[in-house]
């Protein structure tokens, strides 16, 4: 069996959206990529699976402990465009 660390961003990343600046949320990415993939029975999975690795990614492009929601916007539209056509469709609608 192994492990699975992860980093715990909330405290130390910030996302600029407009003018605000606000803590950064890994929760939120879950909830955002399981309502796109809510048409799977394991969405919940599938979710987790995703969410970790846009995290990854956002972690990799993030400059000064700060990123903005557009960026982020764009990285989860990435992955779901490349994992599922449908859930990238609705991600879009909402947001």
């Amino acid at each position: 069996m192994t492990t699975q660390e992860s980093y715990c961003l909330n405290n130390l990343l910030l996302v600029k959206h407009q003018k605000k600046i606000k803590p950064f949320s890994s929760e939120k990415i879950f909830l955002t990529i399981y309502q796109a993939l809510d048409h799977f029975k394991d969405a919940d999975n599938r979710a987790s699976y995703l969410a970790q690795i846009t995290i990854n990614k956002i972690i990799s492009q993030t400059s000064n402990s700060q990123i903005t929601s557009s960026t982020i916007f764009n990285i989860i539209i990435t992955i779901l465009s490349r994992y599922d056509k449908l859930a990238a469709k609705k991600y879009l609608a909402n947001h």
